[in-house]
């Protein structure tokens, strides 16, 4: 690859100015260490859901599905008692 020097009205940043190319890293890497640290707040949680009901209504639940399961097997077992 040939190499072109810049035009005569064309500038060379100083040593001490930054290049776009060094300010977009740099502002990346400010971006990066944002999203890695947490939002300050109290701390808390947000609410799931999870509140005191749903271990009764999983035990309601077990307990319909168990029931269910009784009368399906009395109703066969009834079936084959008469053949």
């Amino acid at each position: 690859s040939t190499e072109t020097t810049p035009a005569a009205d064309e500038s060379t940043p100083a040593a001490g100015e930054s290049t776009p190319a060094a300010e977009a890293s740099a502002s990346a890497t400010d971006t990066a260490a944002a999203a890695a640290t947490p939002a300050g707040g109290s701390g808390d949680l947000a609410e799931t859901g999870g509140g005191s009901n749903t271990g009764v209504i999983a035990g309601g639940a077990a307990a319909l599905l168990v029931g269910g399961a009784a009368i399906v097997l009395a109703t066969k077992r009834r079936r084959t008692a008469r053949s």
